[in-house]
């Protein structure tokens, strides 16, 4: 995976791009990296649309996983989730593996506060190197021609990040397709894109005896049953399958949760077989570069959410259905000011289920569960009598009346969109 070059570095930051099982794959790298004698910790990206506390504090830029870490999505009741991240510590220590620490890394305050945090860490602890890992590949999406695209707020926010590191920058990619989100053709294409650009460095495979993979096996069984999400699960499928001259074709679920109230949208994956075990070594910065829609600088939460749904309004993101507190211009995690509803589901879903997701918030305005919600602007037609909507470029802010607050948010949203 990393050529011989690699040796003049002496201490890494591995960093899993796109949250979920992208630390446990950081593992991976990490091991490799130290059989050239780097020293290596793990990072992964925490999801905008949770909040975290580290020792009952607030999430901050920075975080070293350790002792009381906890999940919650926001409301005007927070309700706990699991967290396989602060699982990872305790596990690495059981199995012996040499990761002395583990970080997670906040997207909630803005690029200009990811850079500056993670290049202070760099300089605290000697990183010379950082090696981001994606495995799936919607890092590399570039944009609405790549309409399946699902979680890409983490990933796009750490690849703007590899653009202002102080340290040399590289990303590992692997398990093509896995998390469904990038179909064959688009696959295909941009892997010719970036090696015609020169930014794919180096091909290699992984290998399902490698001594790296066993420990990531043996980490993953630990967690999965927190989160077992699709890149895990079906990257060692592609490394075990019988049939490596065989696409594999699977039925995945995308699943949408507003209030009580569950919908899923079923579609088909093809993985290629000519991916299966391909690790492709990139240059983090000039993919980067590379990536000037998809990867761009915002200085909070709904700032991304409202230019990621304006350029792919297909895409489903991490915040969809979710909520944001205005307190701190909508970076403050905790339960302060006016509680948003970004009630944008993808374009992806279903029309009939597109109205009953519309609806369903709609009530919960009614109800004062959320205080206003961000709707696109095509999706007023289904406002209900008693709910009034101001204008905000491509989008409307909708509450039981036109306040100040409305038409504050609504102003700040459409110039979000400018």
């Amino acid at each position: 995976m990393f050529e011989e070059g690699f040796s003049k570095y002496r201490r890494a930051l591995v960093l899993g791009t796109g949250g979920g099982n992208d630390i446990v794959s950081a593992i991976i790298p990490a091991l490799q990296l130290q059989k050239l004698g780097i020293e290596t910790d793990i990072a992964g990206i925490l999801s905008p649309g949770a909040v975290h506390t580290f020792d009952k504090a607030a999430e901050k830029v920075v975080n070293r996983i350790d002792g009381r870490v906890r999940r919650y999505i926001p409301g005007t009741k927070s309700i706990e989730i699991s967290f396989m991240d602060a699982l990872l510590p305790g596990i690495a220590k059981k199995l012996k593996i040499p990761i002395p620490n583990f970080y997670d890394i906040s997207i909630r305050y803005g690029t200009q506060s990811l850079i500056d945090g993670v290049n202070a860490l760099a300089a605290e602890r000697g990183y010379d190197l950082v090696v981001a890992v994606d495995v799936g590949g919607d890092i590399l999406a570039r944009g609405p021609q790549d309409e399946h695209v699902k979680s890409p707020l983490m990933d796009l926010s750490t690849l703007y990040l590899l653009r202002n590191l102080r340290v040399d920058s590289f990303l590992v990619e692997f398990g093509l397709g896995t998390d469904g989100e990038l179909r064959p053709g688009g696959i295909e294409e941009i892997l010719a894109e970036l090696k015609e650009s020169g930014i794919i460095l180096q091909e290699s495979t992984l290998n399902p005896s490698d001594s790296e993979v066993n420990v990531f096996r043996d980490v993953f069984s630990r967690v999965r049953k927190v989160r077992p999400g699709h890149t895990a699960v079906m990257t060692l499928e592609t490394l075990d399958t019988p049939h490596p001259d065989k696409d594999i074709v699977k039925q995945y679920k995308s699943k949408y949760h507003l209030g009580k109230r569950t919908w899923e949208v079923p579609y088909e994956v093809t993985l290629p077989h000519q991916y299966f075990g391909k690790v492709f070594l990139m240059k983090g910065n000039s993919l980067a570069f590379a990536r000037l829609e998809t990867a761009f600088s915002y200085g909070n939460p709904l700032e991304q959410f409202v230019n990621i749904k304006r350029m792919a309004p297909t895409w489903k993101t991490e915040l969809d259905l979710l909520y944001l507190w205005s307190e701190d211009t909508w970076k403050n995690p905790s339960s302060q000011g006016q509680l948003m509803l970004l009630l944008v589901p993808s374009l992806q879903v279903p029309e009939h289920a597109r109205k009953e997701i519309l609806a369903e918030g709609f009530s919960m305005l009614k109800t004062g569960m959320v205080d206003v919600a961000l709707v696109l602007d095509k999706d007023r037609k289904n406002l209900p009598d008693g709910l009034y909507s101001v204008d905000a470029g491509p989008f409307a802010v909708v509450n039981h009346k036109r306040t100040y607050f409305v038409e504050q948010t609504a102003q700040e949203v459409a110039r979000y969109c400018k």
